[in-house]
């Protein structure tokens, strides 16, 4: 958030503490002993003209401060969590679709492996990190373990190649395909090599 905007919002925070306490004040009865009778004094000072148009200009700039808040909530589009990635060339934004799309064509190079689910969470800030958690159901009777073991590293290793970064953690599972359960025959968690 820029400094202005900064700013403006605590302007405009401040007016509307303001104008609610001198509208709680100014129609609510209660005894203020060190300030004296504070209520009547501004239930008077509303009947005039002058206050009355004081009120006014404060609740109007409460109600637009809100109006606006309001319309740029809605306007602004909803942060997507995203990796980005800067070099001499420019910027690039990947989202998580993307690297769970180019994660399922690297496990398209495993004949053993049948229909896979394919989670991706980005993490982007200083630490940026990908982790993929792949579940895959197993075609074929195969040992699980290596096969686990080879899937995680060409698909940590595509994605790495792919965003130009070594970021990326891969956590597989295997789940049984002849009876479509879902018993874990193998579970793989690695840190980025």
């Amino acid at each position: 958030m820029s400094k202005f905007m900064k700013f403006i919002r605590v302007i405009w925070s401040l007016i509307v503490i303001v104008t609610v306490g001198l509208m709680f004040t100014a129609f609510y009865y209660f005894d203020v002993n060190v300030y004296g009778d504070l209520h009547n004094t501004l239930a008077d000072f509303v009947g005039t003209l002058n206050g009355f148009y004081t009120f006014s200009i404060l609740a109007g700039l409460t109600a637009l401060g809100g109006l606006i808040l309001l319309i740029a909530t809605l306007v602004r589009p909803t942060h997507i969590p995203s990796l980005t990635l800067v070099d001499s060339h420019g910027k690039v934004e990947l989202n998580e679709d993307v690297i769970e799309a180019y994660a399922k064509r690297s496990l398209y190079n495993f004949y053993q492996i049948g229909s896979s689910k394919i989670n991706c969470k980005i993490h982007d800030g200083k630490d940026k990190k990908v982790v993929l958690k792949i579940d895959s159901e197993l075609e074929n009777t195969v040992n699980a373990t290596d096969l686990a073991q080879r899937v995680q590293d060409r698909v940590r290793d595509d994605i790495n190649l792919f965003i130009g970064q070594d970021i990326t953690d891969v956590k597989i599972n295997f789940v049984e395909n002849k009876e479509k359960k879902t018993n874990k025959i193998s579970q793989v968690d690695t840190k980025g090599a």
